[in-house]
């Protein structure tokens, strides 16, 4: 720019001030100008803005502020100023944004881009920021500080916040498939959901997520108790089903149903009011939500039915009325919710030697013995207060009735006319009449309800402190008895002896009655009569007849002892005795084995002896049949040699007559050449060996020759010359 003092020359970026007394303008290029007079002048240059560039500009006329952007030449008005030099924009990519505060206003918002962002006049920004990409599973909570209020952002996006926005991390979604869910709580209305699978749950601003949880999968089988801790409800979920609890459901284990066979039942008693249920096989067991299975005393839930029949029994206590009662009838018994089994009951079958002692509640004795129609009735002793019913019972066991209804129709009549007490005496001899009494009970039955069997306590070993054998069925048969006692013979010779007694039990009612130890009372008094018998007799006459002596001691008696208590000994044998003294045990035992030694001595002689004859008796039969074979044996010779002789006369008469031309004589020559050829032939396939003298080498071995008109050897004078035997070894 050129100027002079009434005109200037300015360029394209130049601009000229001029100031009045009362007026400031501006001249901008190009141009010549003319300069007014009385002025002043100020020259400066023009702001040039690229693309992206800007510039403040205040005037001060009035303060306000502009903002001038490119591309283009900024002249500023007279009262205009730069308040900055040119500044470059900002460039926001897509993913980018700025937080803008207006100075003037006092607010703020936020720029995304992607853009070109020119601030206006009273503009301040912040950033340039990354914006949050979330994918499709991740989402972010959003919490505006100025408003308080929180949101969630979901993606896909591309999340630009706001001024006042602040994030949290980016978080996943939770993936549900279809055995999952996950309980949720909204902190702002306290309500609880439950968001189930399959599905992408993103929870909302105010939810409160538990752990994800898998959903409860029951089969056919299965169930589980679930409780609303809202409402207090209990209820039962069963399966075949996949179980989602609700918002306020507590579970609580998977629980089995009960299977229950046909033969099977179990007991449920319900824990609210108390009441107690059975369930019978064939089922499939769900428990309520109060109920719980009653275990037996070993602890098992599952309780097997009782198969009753011909042998078996169930005795069965009410619980409501305590009375027991006995189930006979053949079924498979199923107790109902008021029984309890208190015993399984197997019929009691007698032998024909064997009998029993049965006491009823009313503690009266009932004998039964396996021998049919030998059970003593035994009802009539406590009813004291009814004479009539007395005299009933007494009349049918006199009669002797022929069918139990008959005595139960006896008796029934008079029921009416009985007090409480009366009547359950009543009620029990009716048990007995059913069970002990039946037409077809026999020597077989049931112990009925109130009853117990008569033990009795044996001593056997003579130990009356301890009785060693508990006996419930009485044999009745002949049996035998070991017993061991001291005793003391007239010499004063302690002996021990071992006695066995062959005793019987007659009379089983009499032997209750006396004593509950019959074996031991059998077992003490005989060693009673035996010592007191012993201690009269020396120890010699004991030993020649201690069996008599104790039998005679024993059984010939007139003591009552034994019958008074039902019992017959049959028989009294002594095992064994010995003394108790050892010098008088050794002496015993050299007696006993000088005898001993004699009998020996005896039957040894007496065996020598009968050795001997036998040997003489087989002597003369082995005579006997040798001379028996040897005829057997000449008379085969005999024949044989007769045999022999046939056969060579034969051979030789066909020889003969074979050769009818030829001379008698050369016929015998040719003969014997021939035999001792045969000979010859035998020997070379033998083993023996043959030496010949020299005289013998003179004979002709391959050819017998006889001077014609000799008469031949004789057969007799052949074989001694010719004989072969003679050479043989």
């Amino acid at each position: 720019m050129s100027t002079c003092c009434c005109c200037a020359t300015l360029h394209d970026d130049d601009q000229l001030v001029l100031k009045t007394f009362t007026t400031m303008s501006v001249m901008n290029g190009p141009g010549c100008f003319c300069l007014p007079c009385c002025s002043s002048s100020t020259a400066r240059k023009a702001t040039t803005l690229t693309d992206n560039e800007y510039v403040k500009v205040k005037s001060e006329l009035n303060g306000t502020v502009t903002v001038e952007t490119g591309p283009k030449l900024v002249f500023l008005q007279p009262y205009d100023v730069a308040l900055t030099s040119p500044q470059s924009a900002t460039t926001l990519l897509n993913n980018q944004y700025l937080i803008v505060s207006d100075q003037m206003k006092g607010n703020k918002f936020v720029v995304p881009g992607p853009c070109l962002f020119y601030p206006g006049p009273y503009e301040a920004t912040t950033g340039p920021f990354i914006a949050v990409n979330l994918k499709d599973t991740e989402y972010i909570r959003v919490t505006d500080e100025e408003t308080g209020q929180i949101k969630i952002e979901k993606g896909s996006q591309l999340y630009f916040p706001g001024p006042f926005e602040t994030l949290s991390e980016t978080k996943q979604a939770f993936s549900l498939d279809n055995t999952m869910y996950i309980k949720v709580e909204d902190e702002q209305s306290g309500k609880i959901f439950i968001v189930t699978g399959p599905q992408l749950f993103i929870p909302g601003p105010y939810n409160k997520l538990s752990k994800v949880q898998k959903a409860i999968g029951l089969d056919d089988t299965q169930y589980v108790k679930v409780l609303n801790t809202e409402t207090g409800n209990v209820k039962i979920v069963k399966g075949p089903r996949l179980f989602f609890p609700g918002p306020y459901d507590e579970t609580g284990n998977v629980l089995v149903a009960i299977s229950l066979a046909h033969n099977e039942y179990v007991f449920l008693q319900d824990t609210e009011v108390g009441t107690i249920s059975v369930v019978r096989g064939k089922a499939k067991v769900f428990l309520s939500a109060f109920q719980e299975v009653i275990k037996d005393k070993k602890g098992k839930t599952v309780r097997l039915a009782i198969n009753v029949d011909e042998h078996v029994s169930v005795l069965v206590r009410n619980t409501e009325s305590g009375q027991q009662y006995l189930i006979r009838r053949k079924e498979l018994y199923f107790p109902t919710f008021n029984e309890e089994i208190m015993e399984v009951r197997k019929k009691i079958v007698l032998e024909n030697h064997e009998s029993m002692v049965i006491k009823d509640k009313a503690g009266r004795f009932h004998y039964l013995t396996g021998v049919e129609g030998s059970a003593v009735w035994n009802f009539n002793l406590e009813l004291q207060a009814q004479t009539v019913l007395k005299q009933d019972l007494a009349e049918a066991q006199r009669k002797k009735l022929k069918s139990v209804s008959e005595a139960k129709k006896a008796i029934k009549g008079k029921e009416k006319d009985l007090n409480d007490d009366h009547r359950q005496i009543l009620d029990a001899d009716l048990d007995i009449l059913e069970t002990l009494y039946a037409e077809d009970a026999g020597r077989s039955f049931f112990l009925p309800p109130y009853c117990e069997i008569i033990p009795f306590h044996w001593d056997t070993d003579g130990d009356k402190s301890t009785q060693n054998v508990m006996i419930e069925r009485i044999n009745m048969r002949p049996q035998f008895l070991e017993y061991s006692f001291v005793c003391r013979t007239s010499d004063n010779v302690e002996l021990n002896i071992n006695v066995t007694f062959f005793w019987q039990v007659l009379d089983i009612k009499a032997m209750l009655q006396m004593t509950n130890d019959a074996a031991g009372d059998v077992c003490a008094h005989a060693r009673s009569v035996v010592i007191q018998e012993v201690s009269q007799i020396t120890m010699e006459v004991f030993m020649k007849d201690f069996n008599r002596i104790l039998s005679t001691a024993i059984l010939d008696g007139d003591d009552e002892f034994y019958e008074e208590r039902g019992c017959l000994i049959h028989r009294v044998e002594v095992k064994s005795y010995h003394c108790a003294d050892p010098g008088t045990e050794a002496v015993l035992q050299e007696i006993i084995k000088e005898r001993t030694d004699r009998l020996n001595r005896l039957q040894k002689e007496q065996s020598s002896n009968e050795v001997a004859l036998v040997a003489m008796k087989g002597s003369i039969e082995e005579e006997k049949l040798n001379g028996e074979l040897l005829k057997i044996r000449h008379s085969h010779h005999r024949t044989e040699a007769a045999m022999q002789g046939e056969a060579e006369a034969d051979q030789l008469n066909m020889f003969l007559q074979g050769l009818p031309d030829v001379p008698a004589e050369r016929k015998y020559a040719m003969w014997h050449t021939l035999r001792q050829l045969d000979q010859i032939n035998f020997l070379s396939k033998s083993d023996a060996h043959m030496y010949f003298t020299p005289d013998q080498v003179k004979l002709g071995i391959n050819s017998f020759e006889t001077p014609y008109g000799q008469r031949p050897p004789k057969k007799e004078e052949a074989q001694e010359k010719y004989s072969f035997s003679k050479f043989a070894s």
